[in-house]
């Protein structure tokens, strides 16, 4: 007797609190069709798009930003460029080409002036991407400029 009072009280709980059904099952309820405008994976989707988007934004603002002292004029750095291809890899090794420069050896005044690396780091979201081999070097604001042409074609390439 009691186990049937208790299954006739949860039935009664559930059928009567509509409100405490979620809200795509309210719509799947009213049309008769589920409802996917609301599915977390599609949310979760344009959560990581919008991030990468402003992941590149900032990218581009940091170099355009980046005003040239002396002594970023004499640094040379290794080109990962060298096959102008532009992906998530070569943003990485760029990113662990430009950590190994300080902000003060470039001539900055503070370390706030010199996220690039990091910015390039958290964009392509690799944890390792190693630099093989010899590379050649060239000046660091020629390197600069490739890395904003890359970032705003995969910027442009991500609205679309």
């Amino acid at each position: 007797m009691k186990v049937f009072i208790f299954f006739a009280l949860t039935t009664a709980v559930v059928t009567a609190a509509p409100h405490a059904a979620s809200v795509s099952d309210k719509r799947q309820h009213r049309s008769g069709k589920p409802d996917n405008s609301s599915r977390p994976e599609s949310h979760h989707k344009a959560g990581e798009r919008k991030k990468d988007l402003l992941s590149l934004k900032e990218i581009i603002c940091s170099v355009k930003n980046f005003t040239p002292t002396a002594e970023a004029h004499q640094k040379e750095v290794q080109n990962v460029f060298m096959n102008e291809e532009c992906n998530l890899e070569t943003l990485c090794q760029a990113g662990n080409v430009l950590s190994a420069y300080n902000w003060s050896d470039l001539g900055l005044r503070r370390e706030k002036d010199w996220r690039l690396p990091r910015r390039l780091h958290a964009y392509s979201k690799l944890q390792n991407c190693t630099i093989k081999g010899e590379l050649e070097t060239i000046p660091l604001l020629q390197f600069l400029k490739k890395i904003q042409s890359c970032v705003q074609k995969e910027f442009t390439n991500y609205r679309k």
